[in-house]
């Protein structure tokens, strides 16, 4: 007989791990994200292409996006997840000259294998309409170094004066996005058809650049300042949610995950204390499944995210929309397997590409496949592959100045990500 409880000091010690869990390995990801946001969190719902506003398939994609529909869940279900994300990003650059164009060569970014932990856990007694559910995990970032480059083959990477007699580059350029975020939700179901989830959302990150052309009045190379990082800071917004199951193979669902305000990010500096504000951008997601043809499951998601109200139309994104969809299908008892795909808007006006050459997160097309095996009734295995398409933009060397030369900043990624899951 399944059990729907769990004993206090368990439940206390699967807590204490999990979070254990996720402070170890809180890294960054890059360029698997839609803008600064992951487009998915944990195995299955990356192998749905992060659909999941009104497909719950897992603990980890129903509180990241939708935790109204804890709902359709039953007892106690944790989710632990890690992914590795392999990045790729490189830059390139020419200036003309009297003489003629110079650069043109293309500078690559070793950032090695990233951690991305997720873990959720929800709560829900099949006698009661209330759910409980707590996430933790990594929600966005991004990582980036690049070694200095000789003037000529790739200006804005080089280091000093050039025979031209001007500072063209900023020599070696690292930066790091991390993102965590700890949310706490409530569901409440109406009846067996309609539910409806409130809860709020707790940020903390790092985010440190060298040199910090970022900030106001510091961004040409001659004025370019070093820091050697920022403190943690710190926010908090909130997630709404509904759901509404047909119970006749259709379900649909709304979300909307607020801006969370986060506080200035400051950076302490060759020059004393700076400081950049940005807070994460608002979400508004709907979206819809089916379930009604036998050992299928398909699932689309649409999503608006506010990019401009959040303060990024400072380094040129606009306000975006995306698109995900997946295909869910049980081959046996054990074995089910995932397709997913998803898509956004390019955010980025390709004037401010020099500005983004830190965080190069411009990519639109995303491919995963996955599966999930059951051991038995209480543990499940999932494995999900998925690749980020490259994309690049190109813009004026001098942002003031068209006829200055170009930058080009180029991305994609590969990730692998393993999770599983218990039931009680």
């Amino acid at each position: 007989m399944r059990r729907h409880y769990l004993q206090s000091p368990r439940l206390i010690c699967v807590f204490s791990f999990l979070v254990f869990f996720c402070l170890i390995f809180a890294g960054s990801a890059n360029l698997h994200a839609q803008g600064i946001m992951f487009r998915g969190a944990g195995a299955v719902n990356q192998s749905m292409g992060g659909a999941g506003v009104a497909c719950p398939l897992s603990a980890t994609g129903a509180l990241y996006w939708n935790p109204a529909t804890m709902s359709a869940f039953s007892g106690t279900t944790v989710d632990v997840d890690l992914g590795i994300a392999l990045a790729d990003s490189s830059i390139s650059s020419t200036v003309n000259t009297p003489y003629g164009p110079i650069g043109g060569t293309e500078t690559g970014s070793s950032t090695g294998a990233i951690p991305v932990p997720n873990v959720a856990i929800i709560r829900k007694n099949e006698c009661s309409p209330i759910g409980f559910g707590f996430n933790f995990g990594a929600v966005g970032g991004a990582k980036t170094n690049y070694a200095s480059a000789a003037w000529n083959e790739n200006p804005i990477l080089s280091s000093g004066m050039t025979p031209l007699g001007q500072e063209l580059g900023y020599g070696t350029l690292n930066s790091s996005v991390q993102l965590l975020q700890i949310g706490a939700n409530m569901s409440y179901a109406v009846n067996e058809k309609l539910s409806f989830s409130f809860g709020p959302t707790i940020t903390m990150g790092e985010v440190a650049c060298d040199p910090l052309y970022l900030v106001e009045g510091h961004s040409h190379p001659s004025e370019a300042i070093h820091s050697p990082g920022g403190r943690y800071v710190w926010g908090a917004g909130f997630q709404v949610g509904a759901y509404y199951d047909t119970q006749a193979g259709w379900a649909f669902g709304a979300s909307y995950k607020s801006q969370n305000w986060i506080e200035p990010i400051r950076f302490q500096t060759t020059e004393g204390e700076k400081r950049l504000k940005l807070d994460l951008p608002a979400i508004l997601s709907f979206g819809m499944s089916y379930y009604g043809w036998d050992k299928w499951v398909f699932a689309w998601d649409f999503r608006y995210y506010f990019h401009e109200n959040a303060g990024y139309d400072q380094v040129g994104w606009s306000d975006m929309f995306a698109f995900s969809m997946g295909v869910q299908r049980q081959m046996t008892d054990r074995l089910t397997l995932r397709v997913g795909y998803s898509m956004n808007e390019n955010q980025l006006d390709s004037a401010f590409s020099r500005a983004c050459i830190a965080v190069p997160l411009i990519p639109q097309h995303a491919l995963f496949f996955g599966g999930s095996f059951k051991f038995d009734e209480r543990m499940t295995l999932h494995l999900t592959y998925g690749h980020v398409f490259r994309a690049t933009s190109t813009g004026p060397f001098d942002g003031q100045n068209p006829e200055s030369g170009s930058v080009t900043i180029g991305a994609e990624a590969d990730e692998i990500t393993a999770g599983i899951s218990f039931n009680f």
